[in-house]
């Protein structure tokens, strides 16, 4: 006796092979509203360059990295508003064990890629400024919906959602990370890549967090990365990973001359004075940074002196 019909059993059937492991590139402008603003002519031109150096870089890691090309499906480089993101088909679903093996040559290669068009992007004079939050994922069971009749290509799953969670901690300091893909660039687990540092982070992501303390992911950053876009800015979210950037570097960091601004919630009224910002301070400042309530009466800012 056989109540599912066997057109349907044929199509989930279909589905579960239209799975696959692979990488997921997430890009997105900083204080774009900001810029839209300060900018209300060259912020269009500025994004243009931002999506077609985008999909050059996609273009570029499908045809030099060998695992990454000539796949059964590729999809075009997506846009959101000020994002962007490009997915990597890497192998088919198989066992779970399987699926998380990653050829870190492959892994390295590609971001390798990104860290060359973050850079090219940080430096174009010519984009003001511009700077770009950038995560960077290995995901698996990641369903390919390829519609050849509408002419739709996307990803879904609960890998994808992770990712798109994961950019709210994602900052031009730093680049963002999950667990499977660093572990694919560091196999001997000392923290480091080519210089860079790996550090672990374990925050509450709403959808995942169940009663943990939070999900691990990592931010890989250097001293350089750090200092070139030191610009710490009043948050909302208490849980921001700028706390661990901080705590890690605070032994590095020199002497300098900054702007300190003291904005007052009530009056909209701000201070600004300049100070010397000393690394033991560092720790009291930043505590000061992101409260995690709302209303308190005032709000610390910090941005390098030009």
């Amino acid at each position: 006796m056989n109540f599912l019909a066997s057109d349907i059993v044929e199509e989930l059937q279909d589905e579960n092979k239209r799975t696959c492991n692979g990488f997921l590139v997430l890009v997105d402008i900083k204080n774009s509203t900001d810029r839209k603003k300060n900018y209300p002519v060259k912020w269009v031109l500025h994004n243009k360059a931002v999506y077609k150096s985008f999909t050059n870089f996609a273009n570029k890691v499908r045809k030099e990295v060998p695992k990454l090309e000539d796949q059964d499906f590729t999809m075009p480089v997506k846009f959101i508003g000020d994002a962007g993101m490009a997915f990597f088909r890497y192998s088919d679903t198989k066992s779970e064990e399987e699926n998380k093996r990653v050829d870190s040559d492959t892994a390295s290669q590609l971001l390798d890629l990104l860290l060359a068009f973050r850079n090219e992007i940080h430096d174009a004079n010519d984009l003001l400024e511009l700077r770009l939050k950038t995560v960077i994922t290995y995901l698996t069971d990641v369903f390919v919906y390829d519609d050849d009749e509408a002419k739709v290509k996307d990803i879904l799953g609960r890998g994808i959602d992770f990712c798109f969670r994961l950019e709210k901690f994602a900052d031009p300091t730093h680049i963002v990370m999950n667990k499977m893909f660093k572990n694919s660039i560091d196999e001997h687990e000392k923290g480091l890549y080519k210089g860079y540092s790996l550090l672990e982070c374990k925050k509450k992501i709403k959808g995942w967090t169940k009663n943990t303390d939070g999900e691990i992911f990592y931010i890989m950053t250097s001293k350089d990365m750090l200092s070139s876009h030191l610009i710490l800015s009043a948050s909302n979210h208490s849980d921001h990973v700028t706390n661990e950037l901080i705590n890690f570097f605070k032994d590095e960091v020199e002497k300098k001359e900054v702007t300190v601004e003291k904005l007052d919630v009530d009056t909209g009224s701000i201070d600004k004075k300049e100070e010397p910002w000393i690394k033991d301070d560092i720790v009291a400042v930043n505590g000061n940074l992101m409260p995690s309530d709302k209303k308190e009466p005032t709000i610390q800012v910090l941005s390098k002196k030009e």
